[in-house]
């Protein structure tokens, strides 16, 4: 499946080549997103995962506080 990419650029419209199910592995992680190829901010996350259409990147330090303030979620696992 097309997902739209999870990048923190304002101005990105990628899509990825997606599995559902790995989707559905992705975001069962609170502060896990998949993201285009060569999106990722070192500032603000880390690579968890590589494939070929897409990456899982994982937030970190400032960008996960505002998550946890602006998208207070409870369902996913930390």
């Amino acid at each position: 499946m097309r997902f739209h990419c999870e990048c923190d650029r304002e101005t990105c419209f990628e899509q990825i080549d997606i599995d559902p199910s790995a989707y559905q592995r992705v975001i069962e992680h609170r502060y896990r997103f998949a993201i285009a190829p060569g999106h990722d901010d070192p500032r603000i996350e880390h690579i968890v995962d590589t494939h070929e259409h897409y990456c899982v990147v994982e937030k970190t330090g400032a960008a996960r506080e505002a998550l946890d303030r602006h998208h207070p979620q409870t369902r996913h696992q930390q």
